[in-house]
């Protein structure tokens, strides 16, 4: 199978259950890229593929914001905002996608690749880093 990103460990948060999850992402993305490159008029596939791809992201992004309250990350309410906006942006074009546009497919591939890279690079490593920290000061 091509891969249009490979999971390393620069993409870890170093939480076992959200890297099973990001890891999942990369798959769906990856499996994106194999059965659609060739097939973007086969709506069923498309279809597939955005459902799968909302499921993911709301069902993550809600287990990373209880996560987050359970283990007290000061930041929760900025996490939550980045969330929201990414989601409001992300809902539009997933509607034009639906509506058959093309060009939006291509543009929510590539938002959710940059999403990856820098939500995790700058936003999920710091509660990382705090949970390295607070481990730390616990022990």
């Amino acid at each position: 199978m091509e891969q249009i990103i490979q999971w390393s460990d620069d993409l870890s948060v170093g939480v076992p259950e959200i890297d099973k999850q990001h890891k999942k992402l990369v798959d769906i993305l990856n499996r994106y890229y194999t059965e659609i490159k060739n097939k973007e008029d086969d709506k069923e596939t498309i279809d597939r593929f955005l459902n799968e791809l909302s499921d993911y992201m709301r069902d993550h992004l809600d287990y990373e914001e209880k996560f987050l309250a359970i283990i007290g990350y000061p930041e929760l309410e900025q996490h939550k905002k980045v969330h929201r906006m990414f989601m409001n942006m992300y809902s539009k074009e997933i509607e034009r996608a639906r509506n058959g546009d093309k060009k939006a497919l291509r543009e929510l591939v590539s938002f959710t690749l940059s999403w990856l890279y820098t939500h995790i690079a700058k936003t999920d490593k710091k509660y990382a880093k705090f949970l390295q920290e607070k481990a730390v000061t616990t022990v």
